[in-house]
């Protein structure tokens, strides 16, 4: 989300916010295939963002693959009010 502000702002390139942005899901993905991070807080929460940062964009196709993953997640996880934080993660799926 900083990355997309700094283009917004024309303080970095489009090509730096794409690969920062192409970094950061190999990372997620590479996280989603552990057993043991596996719909974290932590992945939620960056797949939140992700999904908030494609609707900010207008990025449709990857919202939509974002947010099929998202519920999945969550519903491994048994819904909204199971996820950490006190509830902050919850909400920010939410809103």
């Amino acid at each position: 989300m900083a990355a997309c502000f700094l283009r917004e702002t024309s303080t970095l390139s489009q090509s730096v916010v794409m690969s920062t942005k192409a970094r950061a899901i190999r990372r997620l993905n590479g996280m989603l295939g552990s057993e043991a991070h596996l719909a974290s807080d932590e992945v939620i929460a960056a797949v939140v963002k992700l999904v908030n940062t494609g609707l900010s964009y207008g990025e449709t196709e990857h919202v939509r693959m974002h947010l099929g993953g998202l519920r999945e997640m969550v519903q491994i996880r048994g819904g909204l009010a199971s996820l950490g934080m006190g509830g902050l993660i919850g909400q920010m799926a939410t809103t």
